[in-house]
């Protein structure tokens, strides 16, 4: 006679950590209509909106944001600021600043205050999203929050410009490069072609390109790709 086998027990997954977001910005209609996007994404976890860090502070108490948002346009000063002490508050967030325009000036004393990461607020909704997902560690690694993206804010600014790209951004500048439309990069990447365009935006703007000849440039002067022998 068989005994009977023993029932299976299924432990249920953790569900995936959301990533934890805040928002800084003076501006407060402008704030409230990035609030209302970030709010709407289920991946992220927004936590509190304010003018100052230290409104951010009062609302989210003991908890530690991943990511601390902060629109730069109104007083730049401030914004370092507010940077500095994000650092100081919150050793292991990644922080990515919202701006009009960023010159090579500023762009340096923002990475030297900890920046990770810029999006332009003329940018798609998609290219904030897509930054906050890869502003985080991968999947995998020891913790949330490691070393900031810039490696060394003090290395050569052409350098520095590099280190910024996403290995995402990279595949897509490299698919873009060998002649594939956002179709078609989408299609071998799995991904929407607004994605990919989100992609797209994000990498021309870091790296200063304005078209296909500029991105071929780059990506032959970095061995992205290479010039075939009947070329």
């Amino acid at each position: 006679m068989h005994s009977p086998s023993p029932a299976r027990i299924l432990v249920p997954q953790p569900a995936p950590e959301r990533i934890r977001c805040v928002l800084v910005d003076e501006q407060v209609l402008v704030r409230q209509g990035i609030a209302c996007l970030l709010r709407e994404n289920s991946a992220l976890e927004f936590m509190a909106e304010g003018g100052s860090l230290q409104e951010v502070l009062e609302q989210i108490g003991s908890r530690s944001p991943h990511i601390v948002v902060v629109g730069a346009d109104q007083d730049r000063h401030v914004a370092l600021e507010t940077a500095r002490l994000s650092r100081l508050q919150y050793p292991s967030a990644r922080l990515v600043f919202l701006l009009t325009y960023c010159d090579d000036a500023y762009r340096a004393q923002c990475e030297r205050a900890g920046v990770s990461s810029f999006v332009l607020k003329t940018a798609p909704a998609e290219t904030l999203f897509a930054t906050l997902n890869e502003t985080l560690p991968e999947a995998g690694s020891s913790a949330v929050g490691g070393p900031v993206l810039i490696e060394n804010a003090h290395s050569h600014r052409n350098a520095a410009r590099h280190l910024r790209v996403t290995p995402r951004e990279n595949e897509v500048l490299r698919l873009i490069a060998e002649g594939n439309s956002a179709r078609t990069a989408a299609a071998i990447l799995g991904v929407s072609a607004k994605t990919v365009e989100a992609h797209k935006f994000n990498f021309m703007r870091k790296l200063g390109l304005h078209n296909r000849a500029q991105v071929i440039n780059y990506a032959l002067r970095k061995g992205l790709i290479r010039m075939s022998a009947e070329e």
